[in-house]
């Protein structure tokens, strides 16, 4: 994040200031301050190095800076933008997104915003004055370095603007409040009112922003639909209900069911973390858990999709508790019968390919069972669309699987690589179902092609081998399709 990538310029531009004006303290504090960014570059350097040798993780950076890209290319427009929207976060109009603030809310209140202007400069007026009288220099350097640590903070909501900004300049909080205090403390100095009216008035004012800030927090902005979407609510509501019914084995459609969302909430969650629990979404897959006593839980945002729902017989045991508000309804729990269901399957999906037998191993993650084609008369321009069905054997990191549509010459005309049950949450004998979408292009000649099958692995894109007639493959070939006129 841009905060952990600016913070740090502050203590070197301490040292430049303290070598400009105060050469005493910069003596007894530069080779401690030079030790401490030395230990800092160390405990970052192996970030540092992964970020320089992998510049594709850093496509959220990338976008973000587009307004200094920008401003190489000549075009100021964008960066001035948002140099005026990131100023008046603090005081005027902030983060419009329910994810970390009532949208529009600044950061500050009105008569915190007035205070913090006056701190702002009492704080200018010490650097300035200690600048002009070097006897006054010892009361410049903390103003300084509060100031450089307001700038600092504050930039990178100046570069990419408002949205979001709550987050972006995290690092500014801890220095935001200083300067009212600044002014609060400048003002106890006055003689023109009583002590006890300007401590009193002070109570006053922190127990209305208490009041305040409980109220927006713990009322307004945590009851918001949307904020109780983005903090899972939903999954929350699954999460407690595996726990209370002591459920075994669970598989649970979310739109997040990659490692770091759906699954890390269920690490924090659940207090039996020996419940077996796959992760998919119903709006791509469907995943049945092994046996005879699986449960499957949908939620509203990922409910199973309307082509998949022939392969899925069963009746839901009831709706989970949420609000009625709750945006994310309805969640339903299902009793699956593994076995019952692969018999089924048999029944819908094809065996016949051109290359080998079912069921065909694909490395040792999965086992290929069969596929329905569910659009058979399609022609240039329409979507073939495509349902596979597999055994899982084992987890298999940043697997995708892919459907190919090639020519005789073996060029891919169209394809869809995807996978919406993640590997690393395969169990052995889970069924997946995994629905493919193609779009046909418009100058496809009418004819026969080939459907090709296969799984790889994103981070090396090297896929799994396969048997094929006695020789080793990376694919299997289905049946041709034929594209009408």
């Amino acid at each position: 994040y841009f905060p952990a990538r600016i913070l740090w310029l502050l203590f070197p531009s301490l040292l430049v200031f303290l070598a400009l004006f105060d050469r005493q303290r910069f003596r007894n504090v530069w080779r401690g301050s030079l030790l401490m960014m030395l230990v800092a570059g160390i405990v970052a350097a192996p970030l540092l190095l992964y970020l320089i040798g992998n510049p594709s993780v850093e496509a959220r950076v990338i976008e973000l800076s587009q307004p200094l890209e920008a401003v190489t290319e000549g075009n100021f427009g964008p960066l001035m933008g948002n140099i005026l929207e990131g100023s008046l976060v603090l005081f005027y109009r902030g983060d419009g997104q329910w994810r970390y603030n009532i949208p529009g809310q600044a950061f500050l209140p009105p008569i915190i915003a007035l205070l913090f202007f006056v701190g702002l400069g009492i704080a200018i007026w010490r650097i300035i004055a200690g600048i002009k009288h070097r006897q006054q220099i010892n009361r410049a350097v903390a103003p300084f370095f509060i100031f450089v640590w307001l700038v600092l903070g504050l930039s990178p909501t100046l570069v990419t603007g408002a949205e979001l900004s709550t987050t972006r300049i995290i690092g500014l909080q801890p220095v935001l409040y200083v300067f009212p205090a600044l002014a609060l403390a400048e003002a106890f100095k006055f003689q023109t009112a009583p002590k006890w009216l300007a401590k009193g008035l002070t109570i006053v004012l922190f127990c209305v922003l208490a009041f305040q800030t409980a109220r927006n927090y713990f009322v307004v902005w945590a009851n918001e639909p949307e904020v109780r979407v983005q903090y899972e609510s939903a999954l929350v509501s699954a999460l407690n209900y595996i726990s209370e019914n002591e459920l075994e084995s669970v598989a649970i459609s979310t739109t997040t069911p990659n490692r770091y969302h759906s699954p890390a909430v269920a690490q924090l969650m659940l207090r039996d973390r020996d419940v077996a629990i796959s992760w998919f979404d119903g709006q791509g897959s469907l995943l049945v858990s092994q046996g005879s006593s699986g449960t499957i839980i949908f939620s509203g945002f990922a409910p199973l999709s309307p082509h998949l729902e022939k392969y899925f017989s069963e009746e839901p045991l009831g709706e989970l508790p949420q609000r009625a508000n709750d945006i994310d309804r309805p969640l339903l729990a299902y009793t699956s019968d593994g076995r019952a269901t692969f018999e089924e399957l048999g029944k819908q999906f094809s065996h016949d390919i051109e290359t080998a037998l079912l069921p065909t191993r694909f490395g040792t993650a999965a086992d290929f069972l069969g596929y329905d084609i569910q659009t058979p008369a399609v022609k240039p321009g329409e979507t073939l669309r495509l349902a596979t069905l597999w055994r899982l054997n084992e987890p298999l990191e940043s697997a995708v699987m892919f459907v190919h549509v090639v020519n005789q010459d073996g060029q891919i005309l169209a394809q869809s690589d995807r996978l919406d049950a993640p590997g690393d949450y395969w169990r052995e004998g889970d069924l997946l179902i995994q629905l493919h979408e193609i779009i046909l292009p418009d100058s496809m000649a009418p004819g026969t092609y080939h459907l090709l099958v296969g799984i790889y692995t994103s981070q090396d894109e090297k896929r799994l081998p396969v048997q094929v007639n006695g020789t080793t493959s990376d694919y299997l070939r289905l049946l041709p399709l034929v594209v009408g006129p």
